[in-house]
């Protein structure tokens, strides 16, 4: 019913299913160039009335709408979620994907265009001794302009062909090439681990992956909370530690039930401030050396635990195409480049997964599975406890952030943590999610 004819009556669309066609036009552009050009597309949003899962396939065909005979090739299908109608959170879908959508979300929908037939008009030229000269049908219509004998810059000599309004300038003797489309990885139907899943950046992480399609394993240490958004979410709880290695690979077992594991995240973590010596000279005063090992044991240690368990199921699965058989995301922070007064710990352990994210994403390379790493900033959790004093205190924090002044979000870094598990060409970086804040000694 969703097809790329314009034909199709909203009417038709709105009486057959739950949902409300808010926009429907012509995708200006997506035709291919042409003597002939190739068919419009069409855009559409369609807003779902009822929470629903949906199957997309944005593009049926193996290669794009080439044009012939010198013809451009028309633009390829698109597919976009926009959460509760919310374009600031507007995402990108996989080609092929079904997706648990809430009542209120909005399916931006860019079917294909055609492929042009001929060479454009305003593109056949024939070069002379004396420079380049223009020949051929160019019609003084808004369609098809000349071309000017100088560049953007002015200089002379330089031929530029225009296209349609609203497309690039050709230049003479070139062809403007297709915009390539996004490889993603699919996790619908596959299984994902969130190790601190229960709560904060988890939480968040968890929630978009099962709207995803993806069947979340809850890793965390929090039975009350794990169970509930679990069973919330329809995915399983398992209760962990990350350092514990039969806890861990129970996890992963867990997930391999549920499906191929495809996905995990790392957000398990704990924080401690504490100066590297006391005020009295005292050795006794110096930081507690138990406690540094603790933080580096759970933070750095518990973080290598479970890839290198997770990757190992990983390098069983089936491959995808180039060989991609998984993805694994980290959580580091700012502080492993910009640690405070007091955080040679926490600074320490998160530089560590900073540190071994390029070699691991090396050693990994080998089964297909991808690893890179997330540090937030400042991110708006419950940690930072509710009421008066905790509003003033974020106050003061966000002070620090260049653009925009704020704290982040939860889902902001699920929204991260979701593109470098799907995005293929994702591997081996470290992504500070910010706000482009550069942290003071205090």
């Amino acid at each position: 019913m969703l097809t790329n004819t314009k034909n199709t009556p909203i009417e038709a669309l709105e009486r057959a299913l739950p949902m409300r066609v808010l926009r429907q036009r012509l995708r200006r552009g997506s035709g291919g160039a042409g003597w002939s050009a190739g068919g419009e597309g069409i855009e559409r949003d369609l807003q779902v009335l009822v929470d629903a899962t949906v199957s997309l396939i944005t593009e049926r065909r193996v290669s794009q709408p080439w044009g012939l005979a010198g013809g451009e090739p028309g633009a390829v299908g698109e597919n976009w979620l926009l959460p509760g109608g919310d374009e600031s959170r507007i995402e990108a879908l996989p080609d092929k994907c079904t997706i648990q959508l809430k009542a209120g979300d909005v399916l931006r929908m860019l079917t294909p265009g055609g492929g042009g037939w001929g060479v454009p008009p305003w593109a056949r030229v024939q070069r002379s001794a004396r420079g380049a000269a223009v020949t051929g049908h160019l019609a003084e219509t808004p369609e098809r302009r000349p071309p000017t004998t100088a560049g953007p810059s002015g200089r002379a000599g330089e031929t530029r062909l225009f296209g349609p309004p609203g497309e690039p300038p050709y230049t003479a003797g070139l062809r403007r090439q297709p915009t390539p489309r996004l490889r993603r990885m699919d996790i619908t139907g596959a299984s994902a681990i969130v190790t601190g899943g229960a709560s904060g950046l988890g939480e968040a992480t968890c929630r978009l992956l099962a709207e995803r399609g993806a069947k979340v394993v809850v890793l965390d240490m929090s039975d009350d909370k794990g169970n509930a958004l679990a069973n919330e979410i329809g995915g399983a709880f398992c209760h962990a530690d990350v350092t514990n290695t039969d806890e861990v690979i129970a996890a992963v077992e867990t997930a391999k039930e549920m499906g191929p594991l495809r996905a995990l995240v790392n957000c398990a973590g704990v924080g401690w401030a504490t100066r590297t010596i006391g005020k009295d000279g005292q050795y006794a005063s110096a930081h507690d050396l138990d406690v540094f090992k603790k933080v580096i044991d759970i933070n750095l240690i518990g973080t290598f635990n479970c890839i290198r368990l997770a990757a190992t199921a990983m390098s069983q699965n089936e491959p995808f195409a180039d060989n991609e058989r998984g993805a694994i995301v980290n959580t580091a922070s700012v502080a492993a480049y910009d640690g405070q007064i007091g955080q040679a710990s926490y600074s320490a352990s998160k530089g560590g997964v900073v540190g071994m994210t390029l070699p691991v994403a090396r050693d990994l390379s080998a089964v297909g599975v991808r690893v890179n790493t997330i540090a937030p900033g400042l991110i708006d959790t419950p940690i930072y406890g509710t009421g008066e004093a905790s509003e003033a205190f974020k106050e003061t924090l966000q002070k620090g952030v260049l653009f925009p002044k704020r704290l982040g979000t939860s889902h902001e870094f699920a929204t991260l943590a979701l593109e470098l598990i799907t995005n293929s060409y994702m591997n081996a970086v470290d992504i500070r999610v910010d706000g482009g804040i550069r942290m003071q000694p205090k």
